[in-house]
């Protein structure tokens, strides 16, 4: 009996409960942590086999009984004893939980306010530059997109303006090449890239194309004429060569460039010939428009334009004079003089 309830002594005074075992005739055999008269109570009758474990008052009752010996070990442990690990692992969890949502809902701030940072700045750009009152705001975002959507509208309206400007700033800088107006390379340079100038780091020659058969521009009629006159000669460039660059020059005459990456060799100039051949056979075959064409020297830099139009300008006065037909190239018209040109 000592030896027996020495292994049921852990039941009492670890867990604060109680054990006994009964013989198959309900004798009590040995007992830990309960009374006779509780035992007697609990105890079932000696022919019942009952192997349970149930809650009863707050206590954990195990019954076991033995197949060979046909003891009935009983067992109960209170409710609290066996909750006390699990409690402590309930209260960590919820401690940790609370902590890790705390720590979640802090860095979840820091991160809404370093991302709204930036929107609550371009609020306040909105509001600075269009002087707007925002007091009463219902939704910001709405605000943003509404502003965000002129914006693009306003840019690409701007945008489509500008590219319909183009064309007019490319024969602006055109006329301001053949007059030599750029002070410096860098702004040449500049000025060219803006408008996408295609002849920086090209050599070529500068051409007049004058449309003959009008004596005197003295009447509306006559400039009419010109015009559609000039519109036609260059349409007709345009299906003989797309890339050349051109713009009038009074209303008579068109200035051509005719450029090149590489540097022009004598079968290029025959080339440009062949084209400008073609040039004055077709206008005068379709629509009766004779031509004088004057080439200037070659350039090799956009600054030298200036340098091979005026060349261009004193062939053209050349070929007037004397009733040159075809192209009349400048190198063709030089004379031996005393004077320097710079």
């Amino acid at each position: 009996e000592t030896k027996i309830g020495s292994l049921l002594e852990s039941v009492s005074s670890q867990y604060g409960g109680w054990a006994f075992i009964t013989d198959s005739k309900g004798n009590t055999l040995t007992s830990q942590g309960i009374e006779e008269s509780e035992i007697r109570k609990l105890a079932p009758s000696p022919g019942e086999i009952k192997e349970t474990s149930r809650f009863d008052n707050g206590t954990l009752l195990i019954t076991i009984r033995s197949e060979k010996t046909g003891w009935l070990y009983t067992a109960g442990i209170p409710k609290q004893a066996l909750m006390e690990k699990a409690n402590k692992i309930k209260y960590m969890t919820w401690t940790l939980s609370a902590a890790a949502s705390l720590a979640g809902l802090i860095i979840g701030l820091l991160l809404a306010y370093r991302n709204s940072a930036p929107i609550n700045r371009l609020l306040n750009a909105f509001k600075e530059q269009n002087g707007l009152d925002t007091a009463n705001m219902k939704n910001e975002y709405d605000f943003l997109a509404g502003n965000i959507s002129n914006l693009i509208v306003s840019n690409k309206l701007l945008q489509t303006e500008l590219n319909s400007q183009i064309p007019l700033l490319r024969d602006a800088f055109i006329k301001r090449l053949l007059a030599g107006e750029f002070n410096s390379p860098q702004e040449l340079e500049a000025v060219a890239s803006q408008i996408g100038f295609g002849l920086d780091g090209r050599s070529g020659y500068a051409s007049i194309i004058k449309i003959s058969g009008y004596g005197g521009i003295d009447s509306k009629e006559i400039i009419e004429e010109l015009s559609v006159a000039r519109l036609i000669v260059k349409q007709t460039l345009n299906e003989i060569d797309a890339d050349l660059h051109m713009t009038d020059l009074g209303s008579d005459k068109i200035t051509i460039l005719f450029s090149s990456e590489h540097e022009p060799g004598s079968g290029w100039k025959d080339a440009i010939e062949t084209k400008l051949a073609r040039l004055v056979e077709s206008i005068y075959a379709n629509y009766r428009i004779s031509v004088t064409v004057a080439m200037g020297g070659l350039y090799r830099t956009l600054s030298e334009i200036n340098r091979s139009f005026d060349e261009a300008a004193q062939a053209m006065d050349y070929a007037v004079y004397l009733d040159e037909k075809g192209t009349v190239w400048f190198q063709d018209t030089m004379r031996e003089t005393t004077v320097y040109y710079y």
